[in-house]
């Protein structure tokens, strides 16, 4: 099995984390170790609501 996945995009607002969503959901059920690396954020005084989504949802 691949040991590395990245979900990329050219534009922003394509649906990047709906995907990364569903494929964690997916490989949670099968995998006992998951991770999340998202290298480049808005604002660094406020939270990325979609990291804080996913680190709520997965126990990151």
């Amino acid at each position: 099995m691949v040991s590395n996945l990245y979900i990329a995009a050219v534009d922003s607002d394509s649906g990047k984390s709906l995907v990364l969503l569903g494929i964690m959901e997916l490989l949670s059920k099968r995998i006992g170790r998951l991770g999340v690396f998202r290298p480049i954020i808005h604002r660094r005084d406020q939270p990325d609501p979609d990291i804080e989504l996913i680190r709520s949802r997965y126990q990151l």
